[in-house]
Formats: structure tokens, sequence, C-alpha cells
């Protein structure tokens, strides 16, 4: 069947039927009497050319300009996607360990990893600290600020919002 190994159908006390059909289920497969199935030796039911050309199209989808902008890893999953469904198990995981190591690495994940830490570590800035001068507390305990800079040269100050009165 695939994902699923069986359906229960609708209808009486629905949470006791799940308990007895997931029971015999544990009943069957320790006793022998349900063959147990590994995810790895199943075959996808589509042929090839159907995962590589709906893979293709997602990724037309996902990424419709040719440039990437930070979709690396949405791209990489359409990958590993189609190497799971068209090539033998060892060599999809192989394929998607490959994506994993490379994305790890990119540029892309390496700004998001950075940018985490930075909005962790703004945190502990000892000057914005509630009761502070320029540290002014919130009503929830959050620290209002009261004055940014922005340098930079380009287009991406002007979008930085500026308030107004």
């Amino acid at each position: 069947m695939g994902l699923v190994d069986e359906v229960v159908p609708a209808g009486g006390e629905l949470e006791e039927r799940l308990l007895e059909a997931a029971a015999s289920r544990i009943e069957g497969a320790l006793d022998g009497s349900l063959a147990l199935r590994r995810s790895s030796e199943l075959t996808c039911p589509e042929s090839e050319n159907t995962v590589t050309n709906t893979v293709a199209e997602a990724k037309r989808i996902l990424n419709p300009t040719g440039n990437m902008g930070g979709k690396e890893s949405a791209l990489a999953i359409c990958d590993a996607v189609a190497a799971a469904a068209t090539q033998p198990y060892a060599e999809g995981l192989r394929v998607e360990q490959r994506l994993i190591r490379e994305l790890a690495v990119s540029p892309t994940s390496l700004a998001l990893r950075h940018l985490f830490f930075a909005e962790r570590g703004v945190l502990k800035i000892p000057e914005l600290a509630p009761g502070t001068p320029g540290g002014a507390a919130a009503a929830d305990g959050a620290t209002l600020t009261r004055n940014v800079g922005v340098i930079g040269a380009g287009d991406a100050p002007q979008a930085v919002p500026q308030p107004q009165a």
C-alpha cells in the first residue's frame, strides 16, 4: 500500500477501533503473521519520466526566474525526492547526504546562522537592559529602542522603515 498500512473505516467508537487495529498489527508483527516491509525496499509506483517531469515542474514553480535567491534548500529537496524515487535506496541516500553537506556551507545557510546568533546576541547588550539610559522597558518587559542608525550604500538602507510622527 505504501506509507499507509491500513485504513480504519469511520463510524462508531473510532478511538476504540483504532486501538484494536493497532493492537492487531502489533500482534501480527510479533507472531510473524504480518509481513513487515522496510521503506528502503519499496519502489516508487510512478515511472521515472513522471517523477522527473513532476520534479522539474516543482523546481520551475519554486524558482521561475532561475535566480536561486535563497531557494537552494527547496530546490535541493526536489533533487533529493527525485533521487529517492528514481534510484536505489542507497544511492538516493548518498545524494541526500551530499545535498545536506552542500547546503550546510552555502552562503544562505551561513547568513541564516549569523542572523540567528545576532538576534540572540543583541538581547545580551547591557546598555539595552530595562532601566538603563536608552533602554526603557516596555509594558511586557521588552526593551524599546529609540534611535537606530543605518550605515550602508545602495538600496538596502532605503528599505528600512521610518517612523511617522
